[in-house]
């Protein structure tokens, strides 16, 4: 038992979460969250007033044996300032350099995890050598609806793209 214990030990993974910061994204990366940290080191970064926000507060409660830490993104989000429809791309923009700034600022990191708002942060996570991976919680079918590509859409070159995951 003992050398399963060490073993686990040393395959433990530090991961870093950020969701988009309204709360539909956030239940389901927090969920999740909870269920890697039983495995893994986690970080969940999100932004500095969502953290604060009181309709995040109860479900940010962590049941025993489960250590996530908390992270605050310094994004300029105002939650209920910039939280109407016409602000998205102002928020987008907010959450995804705050996403950019948290990577860039995060020391040994395993994984990203983002939400599917976040995808431009995945550059940063590639130039870095960090796997990244998108948590879509939405439904699959407005996924081009999300993405939006075009023939104009910038493509990673070839040569740093073998396996063709970023065209």
């Amino acid at each position: 038992m003992a050398q399963q214990s060490s073993l686990t030990k040393r395959s433990r993974k530090s991961i870093l979460i950020i969701p988009f910061p309204a709360i539909s994204p956030v239940i389901p990366h927090l969920k999740l969250a909870k269920k890697l940290a039983q495995h893994h080191s986690v970080t969940f970064a999100l932004s500095e007033t969502a953290l604060t926000e009181n309709k995040f507060k109860e479900i940010f409660a962590l049941e025993p044996g489960i250590d996530i830490t908390f992270f605050s993104i310094k994004d300029g989000h105002i939650h209920g300032k910039h939280d109407t429809f016409n602000d998205f791309n102002h928020i987008l923009g907010m959450s995804n350099q705050g996403a950019i700034d948290t990577i860039d600022s995060t020391a040994s990191i395993d994984a990203v995890i983002t939400d599917t708002f976040l995808a431009g942060s995945v550059v940063r996570s590639s130039v870095k050598g960090i796997p990244h991976y998108i948590f879509d919680t939405a439904c699959a079918d407005i996924l081009p609806l999300f993405f939006q590509l075009t023939d104009e859409t910038p493509v990673i070159p070839d040569q740093d793209d073998p396996n063709g995951f970023c065209r």
